[in-house]
């Protein structure tokens, strides 16, 4: 996980570049959506807070088999 939200200019880094990187590396930008317990590639070029994740579809078979927890009244 890993905020890139234009802030790295400041300290003289660039985002695009660090994304570049990351993903080079063999990690793919993805969006969770913990009410649906679903992993979702993001569209490349968007930034953001990124989760990257390298092994997508062992990272989906965790999500879906962890504990579920009541949450304001909804189970999660």
């Amino acid at each position: 996980m890993i905020e890139l939200r234009g802030h790295g200019f400041r300290y003289g880094f660039d985002e695009r570049a660090i994304d570049k990187q990351i993903r080079s590396l063999g990690f793919t930008a993805c969006e969770y959506d913990p009410l649906a317990r679903d992993i979702t590639v993001k569209s490349s070029g968007d930034l953001g807070d990124m989760l990257y994740i390298r092994d997508i579809s062992k990272a989906r078979e965790r999500v879906v088999s962890a504990q579920k927890y009541l949450i304001n009244g909804r189970m999660l």
